[in-house]
C-alpha cells in the first residue's frame, strides 16, 4: 500500500503539521489560514505571493503559505499542486517528515492498514489531523490500541 499521510484524499484527511511550528490555538490557526487563503486567491503572481513575508511563519505558528480550500488544507506552492514545479522558497523545510509518517513507513502492510482504519474511525478534520500527526498524539493513541502489532 502506497499512502501519503500528508494528504489522504479518500479519507478527506489533509495535514499542514509541517507548515509551521509551535502552533497556538485553533482559533488563531483558523484565522491565519483564512487570511492566507484569501490573499492567495487575490494574488496575480503565485510565486511572488509565496515570497511576500520576511518571516516564514505567522505568530500563531502557521506558515504564511498554508491555505484551506473547502476542507482541504495544503500548500499551493508544493510541486504536487503545480505539475511538479517547485514554487516554495528556501524557508520551507523540504525534507521534513513528522515522526508519525517516519514510523508508519517502517510498518508491515497489515499495521499500515490498521492505522488508516484507525484514522478513518476518528473522523478528524484538517486541524485535528494536522495537530495529531505533527505532535505524534495520533501515533501514540494508535500504538496503545495496537501495541501487539
Amino acid at each position: 500500500m502506497k499512502v501519503n499521510l500528508c494528504q489522504i484524499d479518500e479519507l478527506n484527511l489533509h495535514c499542514v503539521g509541517c507548515c509551521g511550528h509551535d502552533f497556538s490555538s485553533r482559533f488563531e490557526i483558523e484565522k491565519a489560514i483564512k487570511l492566507n487563503t484569501e490573499s492567495f486567491f487575490n494574488a496575480k503572481d503565485k510565486k511572488k505571493w509565496g515570497e511576500r513575508s520576511p518571516n516564514y511563519v505567522r505568530t500563531c505558528g502557521l506558515c504564511y503559505n498554508a491555505i484551506l480550500v473547502g476542507d482541504k488544507a495544503f500548500c499551493p506552492l508544493h510541486p504536487l499542486q503545480n505539475n511538479g514545479k517547485e514554487l516554495r522558497d528556501s524557508d520551507c523545510d523540504f525534507e521534513y517528515m513528522c515522526k508519525t509518517f517516519k514510523v508508519f513507513l517502517t510498518w508491515k502492510e497489515e499495521k499500515k492498514n490498521n492505522f488508516i482504519k484507525f484514522l478513518k474511525d476518528k473522523q478528524l478534520d484538517w486541524y485535528d489531523y494536522s495537530i495529531g500527526m505533527d505532535s505524534s498524539s495520533l501515533l501514540s493513541d494508535f500504538e496503545k490500541v495496537y501495541e501487539n502489532d
